[in-house]
């Protein structure tokens, strides 16, 4: 999680079961599912819950543009 930026706020473990809570920006989520699947073999889920809106650091920002609209297959300066 630290490399998305991301705060652990609870582990719960249930049997095979674990529960994480952590908050995690939206910019960071990009490709998390195939992350989880990857480090879980493909046996984890998630859900995500939306509950705050912080504006994102502005060092950051042009980086996470250029991911998205590669992503969406568009050129870089529309």
């Amino acid at each position: 999680m630290g490399s998305k930026r991301g705060i652990l706020i609870d582990v719960k473990q249930e049997g095979n079961d674990v529960q994480i809570t952590a908050k995690i920006p939206v910019a960071e989520m990009i490709g998390w599912s195939n992350d989880l699947r990857s480090i879980t073999e493909g046996r984890g889920v998630s859900s995500l819950k939306d509950q705050e809106f912080q504006r994102m650091p502005v060092e950051l920002q042009a980086e996470v543009i250029r991911k998205i609209r590669q992503r969406k297959g568009l050129a870089e300066n529309q």
